[in-house]
């Protein structure tokens, strides 16, 4: 078997490598062999990016042609069809074309085996444009053809030829992705993309009328320039763009451009800002997960969403706007898109110098982490409510993430509560308008300001993807999900935002059958359900999952970032459970091979499954407030690897956000190295371990004033000292309360403190009682009550919960008065 590239085209390489090794100061392998180790995680995540580059067609695959590219601009040389065929043979392929996997795993050979020289792959990331840090320094096109008249500042397009190569399909796609993008004046479906460059320029025209005539579209094929003499004139072919390049002198003045429609200067058309003047709002107060009210209340009172909007937007200094980033995206529920068009307008009158914007404003509450981090963005702002119903009569709301990519904390929401209640005014471009349906830079100039304002519109999907490729094992998971004995399982994406990334990589990438996966067209009114993935509103995926067809099942909130976890024939996983479990199993995936577990940590009425993994294994636990920003600075500390909460919320410190699909191929994973059903699995986990007995009743939009009296006077009650001690009997138990407090937690990294997180009645045997009024409803009040208890008796850990927490939910009743003071008789809510 042949175990590394071509040795034609290793030896070419290492003769076009020579002088310049030294000069890189990697003159021993050795040297090569410590950055290899120490940079492993992000050495994949490069080639990962370099594969995003040489595969022009954008398929997923590279063909022979698209390889020799990048074997011409690392070696000099081109790869045969013998050496394309040993290719095929030991790395993974498909169609005959070489996946993403078997090129990283092609280049990863020359550190990785024993007659390779590590050397080699260093080469191969310096030739693409990459530093010892692993930093993009040098951009590296493919060498390109350039027509040009040298000496003329204006370009005439005087001919077009359709032309379907691969490279003028790339130079096409990179522009528009890349370039600043203006509209022609007179002609407002034509835009202009200009990319320049030290010595040159690449432009492509775009009409997007595709019923017009002139450069009207009929297909996606970009049509390269062709300098003719000036007699000459447009083919009367329709085409859809076309790229033109020039030299560019140093001093050369703005381009003027005549179209084949007639001759039309190009002249920035100013945006002007304007000042509102507003009134303030005193109930915008953003609760564990941003602002969330009615549709209604943004709808209908007077500038409600621009107060917030800008309140948001003055937290970041005056001075830092310019050369800002934010992201945003939401999940597709009803006003978000009328919203987006809100903060692009409202952040450009602010002086934000760029937007990044999902395709069609669509980004989960993950990949808005994802990217905000990946481009290092000052934050992000997250159109959602989450598992809250949508449509015209549901919820909306509006959250702002950090640069760490996690929801803000206490200090800047406090901050923004209190501008939005003294704001007087807010700054607004509003004749300022962005098609989100469109991928690439599209730019504005504004008044009175220096710098084009950007908004830039992504792939939905791309760079999350791409995250997730380099923290699980997609060759072991395409086995599992697509091979003979493949696991069959049910995926219910509830119409909210993650659809399409399941569609991706679940089904597209990893093989699993297109069946499988359902609802995954993100509705703004979730098709008439509550996203919310739990036993009650996921109910449907819960009863297919009991005919047994089925091997395992999930379900995913709005925004993706929440997840429920179903065995075969409906075999429920308490998020409790699912987190200690993903603990106990950690090293199944790939990504804490790599990085090892720094901690654990889980909210506090989560139940203390996690505990016991944490004390066996000696990883330090941390217990938080609800509310995953807590996580986020000790993951910023380097404390924190894997946490969860009781409300279906599982990440890590891949991201600053908790993790559904992520938390979904992390079982995915663990199957697959375990090779036992997800209810042996738990029944192992419960055997070793013990089980954390655990319920939460959830009372929804209580009638503010009856819950608020209800936990006033549970804490008063509580806070009498002679309440410790106090022993209730039920049955044949006795449970005598040993502890009582409302929690209050101090940051163990900058010694923050948070008070009145949650009424906490702590029993001698470890049981817990929690009460906790909701941040995440939208009207009225939700009152949360939570039970735990720890069983290690071999003969009791397979009950129904209900029955072995019966007498611990009687005490909470009685103690709380809840029926009495809400006149709820039962929860609405029972997980």
């Amino acid at each position: 078997m042949v175990t590394r590239r071509c040795a034609t085209l290793k030896a070419a390489r290492r003769k076009h490598s020579s002088s310049d090794k030294g000069s890189q100061g990697m003159r021993v392998s050795e040297s090569w062999s410590f950055v290899f180790t120490s940079f492993r995680y992000k050495i994949r995540s490069t080639l990962s990016d370099i594969f995003e580059v040489i595969d022009l067609d954008g398929n997923g695959l590279l063909s022979l042609e698209e390889y020799n590219f990048f074997e011409l601009r690392t070696s000099g040389e081109k790869c045969d069809e013998d050496a394309w065929a040993v290719c095929r043979e030991n790395f993974d392929t498909k169609k005959n074309e070489l996946t993403r996997q078997g090129f990283m795993d092609l280049n990863l050979m020359e550190a990785n085996d024993r007659e390779g020289d590590p050397r080699d792959l260093w080469v191969t990331l310096h030739s693409m444009g990459y530093n010892k840090a692993l930093e993009l320094t040098e951009a590296c096109p493919f060498v390109i053809d350039i027509y040009a008249d040298k000496c003329k500042p204006r370009i005439k397009a005087v001919h077009m030829e359709a032309c379907s190569g691969q490279l003028e399909k790339a130079i096409c796609k990179s522009v528009l992705n890349k370039g600043n993008a203006k509209v022609m004046d007179g002609y407002e479906n034509i835009i202009i993309y200009t990319y320049k460059r030290d010595t040159w320029i690449t432009s492509v025209i775009e009409n997007k009328d595709l019923q017009g005539g002139g450069l009207a579209a009929e297909g996606p094929s970009p049509v390269p320039l062709r300098r003719r003499d000036e007699h000459n004139r447009c083919g009367p072919d329709p085409v859809r763009a076309l790229i033109l390049e020039q030299l560019q002198p140093q001093l050369w003045p703005p381009l003027a451009w005549q179209s084949p429609l007639g001759p039309r200067k190009q002249v920035a058309t100013m945006v002007k800002i304007v000042t509102v003047k507003t009134k303030a709002y005193q109930d915008q107060k953003p609760g564990t997960s941003g602002l969330r009210k009615r549709v209604k209340v943004f709808q209908s009172s007077s500038n409600y969403a621009e107060n917030f909007i800008q309140s948001i937007i003055s937290t970041v200094e005056p001075a830092q706007r310019q050369e800002a980033t934010l992201v945003v995206g939401g999940d597709g529920r009803f006003y978000m898109k009328e919203a987006i068009q809100l903060i692009v307008r409202i952040a450009a009158a602010n002086g934000i110098g760029r937007l990044v914007i999902g395709q069609n404003g669509i980004l989960s509450t993950p990949a808005v982490s994802c990217i905000i981090r990946k481009i290092k963005a000052i934050g992000g702002i997250i159109l959602t409510a989450s598992h809250n119903p949508g449509g015209p009569n549901g919820d909306f709301g509006i959250k702002f993430n950090i640069s760490n990519g996690g929801p803000a904390p206490e200090a800047i929401t406090d901050k923004i509560f209190q501008i939005s209640k003294t704001i007087e005014e807010y700054a607004i471009c509003p004749d300022l308008h962005v098609d989100l349906g469109v991928l690439g830079k599209q730019q504005f100039d504004l008044e009175n300001k220096f710098k084009p304002f950007t908004v830039e519109i992504v792939d939905s999907v791309e760079a999350y993807a791409t995250m997730l490729r380099n923290i699980f094992d997609f060759n072991a998971l395409k086995e599992l999900l697509s091979g003979p004995n493949r696991l069959k399982i049910r995926i219910d994406a509830m119409h909210g935002v993650v659809g399409p990334y399941v569609k991706k990589i679940l089904c597209e990438e990893l093989g699993a059958p297109a069946n499988s996966a359902v609802n995954c067209v993100p509705l703004e009114d979730f098709g008439g359900h509550h996203p919310d993935p739990n036993l009650t509103y996921a109910a449907d995926l819960v009863e297919t999952m009991k005919t047994g067809e089925h091997d395992f099942g999930a379900a995913f909130d709005g925004d993706g970032d929440r997840n429920m976890i179903l065995g075969k024939h409906g075999f429920f996983v308490n998020p409790s459970d699912s987190v200690a479990v993903i603990a106990a199993n950690i090293f199944s995936i790939p990504y804490f091979q790599q990085t090892g577990v720094r901690g654990f940590a889980r909210s506090m009425p989560t139940s203390g499954a996690l505990d016991r993994v944490a004390n066996a294994t000696k990883i330090a636990l941390y217990e938080t407030p609800t509310g995953w920003k807590f996580f986020g600075n000790l993951m910023d500390a380097s404390k924190l690897s894997l946490c969860g909460e009781e409300s279906f919320g599982t990440g890590s410190d891949h991201i600053r956000e908790k993790d559904g699909l992520w938390a979904v191929l992390a079982w995915l994973s663990i199957l697959a190295t375990r090779k036992q059903s997800v209810e042996d699995i738990l029944k192992d986990h419960w055997q070793k371990y013990g089980r954390n007995f655990f319920t939460r009743y959830d009372y929804e939009e209580v009638e503010a004033e009856g819950a608020n009296k209800m936990m006033k006077e549970l804490e008063a009650l509580i806070s009498d000292r002679s309440f410790v001690g106090k022993q209730f009997p039920v049955g044949d138990k006795v449970y005598t309360v040993e502890k009582i407090d409302n929690f209050e937690y101090s940051d163990p990294v900058d010694g923050s403190i948070s008070r009145n997180q949650g009424l906490r009645l702590l029993f001698a045997d470890g049981s817990r009682i929690i009460f906790r009024l909701s941040g995440t409803g939208s009207a009225g009040a939700t009152i949360r009550l939570y039970i735990d208890s720890y069983e290690k008796d071999l003969a009791k850990i397979y009950q129904d919960p209900q029955v072995m927490l019966a007498p611990l939910i009687s005490i909470a009743l009685k103690v709380s008065q809840l029926q009495e003071k809400t006149g709820r008789t039962a929860p609405t809510v029972i997980t």
